[in-house]
């Protein structure tokens, strides 16, 4: 055992091998021993942390798990002879209100509110104008944006936008008379760059963007000179510290676009990648970006062009991982959601063998 808390083992004819118990495994904690295996075998579809820095997990089918610093675990799931109850147990985005109550939005049920403070559920139905049902809609993403706007991703009704404090819900898909709206029917991801314009991911129309300072929606097809984009199933978008937006497909890889120049690059299993469909992107302290795929966890380092990929081997509670359901929490560390549960762990902590 070295200074560093690493250990060396000397074997008799093969010589050494270096040990590192903090990186050796992914962590099966967030905030007390063992708590995840409470969603081992659970396919985690969202991941989010709120101004109380609890974080939520939203499974399908196994209904919402709340973690919190205290150590303590709550579940919340649908009882269909309780109407305070969760409205399905298929949860699949998360965010926040101005109020601290959470917004939960479901596959097939609607969306819900938990008052966090009382644990008290309630369920919203019609809203907004007369066309706009959300009893049986499904929701695919939710993002509060720095204007505290929460814009939802829906699976065939397209875009809705809420204002809270209006509690109004303003219908921007295909079938909206809305300048700003998007034609398509299924928003799979939603983001706000650093300059406030929202980016919007497609399921195979590729990327919508709000530009706030003109109030107009565009297409990125008709900024950059990439036909594979302007029909890509979009599953994950996000910006790195050089204000590059890297744009994560299902099937063509991904996209690493500037908005300064317009250029593009494009980063796919031939530079290392281990699957094609890319569900989630973070960027870690040292610039690093860590991406969950069809097919492992994927380490890529733009100084040196390098992948490094991880898999079951390594600690994963699954080597396949869903769509945005990956997050970084307050503390730095970083969370992936699988269909085999979650994976911890620290981007700094991961010391790889350079042997």
């Amino acid at each position: 055992l070295d200074d560093q808390n690493q250990i060396w083992i000397g074997f008799y004819d093969r010589g050494a091998v270096l040990y590192d118990p903090i990186s050796s495994r992914f962590e099966k904690s967030l905030f007390a021993a063992g708590d995840l295996n409470i969603l081992r075998n659970k396919s985690v579809l969202s991941t989010y942390q709120d101004s109380e820095n609890r974080v939520w997990m939203g499974t399908d089918g196994d209904g919402l798990y709340c973690f919190t610093e205290d150590k303590q675990v709550c579940v919340f799931t649908n009882d269909e002879s309780d109407s305070q109850s969760l409205s399905s147990n298929v949860i699949t985005s998360i965010s926040e209100l101005p109020s601290g109550e959470l917004l939960v939005g479901t596959y097939g049920a609607g969306l819900n509110i938990i008052e966090t403070a009382s644990g008290r559920v309630r369920r919203l139905g019609k809203n907004g104008t007369p066309p706009l049902d959300l009893n049986t809609a499904s929701f695919w993403e939710m993002f509060r944006d720095s204007r505290d706007n929460i814009w939802m991703g829906m699976l065939g009704l397209g875009l809705i936008r809420y204002d809270p404090g209006e509690n109004l819900f303003i219908d921007l898909g295909p079938g909206s008379t809305e300048l700003n709206r998007i034609d398509q029917s299924n928003i799979m991801v939603i983001y706000e760059d650093s300059e406030g314009d929202i980016w919007f991911g497609t399921e195979g129309g590729g990327v919508q963007i709000l530009d706030r300072e003109l109030n107009r929606m565009t297409e990125l097809s008709t900024r950059i000179p990439q036909p594979v984009l302007a029909n890509s199933r979009i599953k994950s978008i996000m910006q790195d510290r050089r204000g590059q937006v890297w744009i994560g497909t299902e099937g063509d890889g991904i996209f690493i676009y500037s908005k300064r120049t317009g250029e593009v690059f494009r980063l796919t299993v031939e530079e290392g990648l281990p699957d094609m469909i890319i569900q989630g992107m973070i960027e870690d302290p040292r610039g690093s970006v860590w991406i969950s795929t069809g097919n492992g966890l994927a380490l890529y380092n733009p100084e040196t062009l390098r992948v490094l990929n991880f898999t079951r081997s390594d600690g994963l509670s699954a080597s396949e991982f869903n769509g945005e359901a990956i997050l970084q929490i307050q503390d730095g560390r970083i969370i992936t959601g699988s269909t085999g549960g979650a994976d911890v762990f620290r981007p700094e902590a991961i010391v790889l063998n350079q042997n």
